[in-house]
């Protein structure tokens, strides 16, 4: 056989083999792009098979030599058809820490649900009886000016009279229509012992002591029924009518009396009953005179339809020379009925009280 035919033969069997490697080598590279979507949209047609000589099994075949390196595939290079998208419905929009001066604002606390409302009821002590529940209860305070603060409550006595009883005074009264009752009571004596009686007998009392009791001047007068009676007292000179004649028209209040102005009325009674029992009481703060003087004391007695042509009476109190409390009974004759609406002035049933600035 010819040398260089043999040379020649074996040259293109090698060039054969070399073509073939480089088909498959780019046939496993276009299969690579097609998996993963980037090949292009036309493949070059595959090269013609090489066919080999007879004699190829008995040539020495040597090794091919390495493939070239895989070209570098950029996104640009590759066509618009092969890159797919993000979704926009499935896109995941940033997580953004807050802002630091935003921090401040945020609302990080847990709204505590709403306390039940707490309901009080008032109920009676276990194994009370209705006679514990319904008995009245009698409290006082001591006041300036020798006054007793006094509160009934009395719940099953609702809208009833009572009688008020204090070292001899009595006068008449009635409780609210929730069976309570207060009043600020001039008292004669200290200890003060006070007591209210109910229709159906029942009372209540308390006792007080009023230590300021020395410090002022008092006088009382009450009566019962109709009789038209009332204490009047004319301080410093006074004449009817004028800033110092008090009585119930000028009663003033305690709080005059302890700002050293001059004294005070006070009217004890709702005028209600078959027979109603009323208390005037004049005080004057003794301790507090801004002057020497005199306040003269009267009674009068106005003529009235159901006082004229009969004989009233009364009982006043005042001090004697031990600084007790002394009852004195008045008893007057009335005018006939043709008298109606005038008074009578009685100005020597009573002591005057004598002042001295202090």
């Amino acid at each position: 056989m010819d040398t260089t035919k043999m040379i020649t033969a074996g040259g293109t069997i090698l060039a054969s083999v070399a073509t073939v490697g480089l088909m498959v080598w780019q046939e496993a590279q276009a299969s690579r792009y097609d998996a993963i979507g980037e090949a292009s949209e036309t493949a070059a047609p595959p090269p013609a098979q090489a066919t080999l000589l007879p004699s190829v099994s008995s040539i020495l075949v040597q090794e091919a030599p390495a493939p070239e390196p895989a070209p570098t595939v950029t996104l640009a290079s590759l066509e618009p058809a092969s890159v797919v998208p993000q979704r926009p419905e499935t896109a995941l929009a940033p997580v953004l820490d807050p802002a630091p001066e935003d921090m401040a604002t945020l609302d990080t606390s847990i709204a505590a649900p709403d306390a039940p409302p707490v309901v009080t009821t008032e109920t009676p002590a276990p194994n009370m009886t209705e006679a514990e529940m319904c008995a009245p209860v009698l409290t006082a305070d001591a006041r300036p000016a020798g006054i007793a603060a006094l509160t009934l409550s009395a719940p099953c006595h609702e809208s009833q009279p009572i009688t008020v009883e204090h070292a001899g005074l009595t006068y008449s009264d009635r409780t609210s229509d929730l069976g309570t009752y207060s009043v600020r009571l001039p008292v004669l004596s200290s200890p003060a012992e006070i007591r209210i009686t109910f229709p159906d007998g029942e009372q209540t009392d308390v006792t007080l002591d009023v230590p300021d009791l020395g410090s002022i001047d008092r006088v009382a007068l009450q009566w019962s029924g109709e009789t038209g009676l009332s204490l009047h007292a004319f301080e410093l000179g006074a004449g009817y009518d004028d800033a110092g004649h008090v009585w119930i028209e000028n009663a003033r209040d305690a709080d005059h009396a302890v700002g050293g102005r001059g004294g005070f009325f006070t009217a004890l009674g709702d005028g209600t009953g078959l027979t109603p029992k009323t208390v005037n009481i004049y005080t004057y703060p003794a301790d507090m005179a801004v002057q020497d003087g005199v306040i003269r004391l009267s009674v009068e007695a106005e003529v009235t339809l159901q006082s004229c042509g009969r004989d009233v009476s009364g009982e006043s109190f005042q001090r004697d020379e031990n600084g007790v409390f002394q009852p004195m009974t008045i008893t007057l004759s009335m005018p006939g009925c043709d008298a109606v609406g005038e008074y009578l002035v009685l100005k020597n049933l009573l002591r005057d009280m004598k002042v001295a600035s202090n």
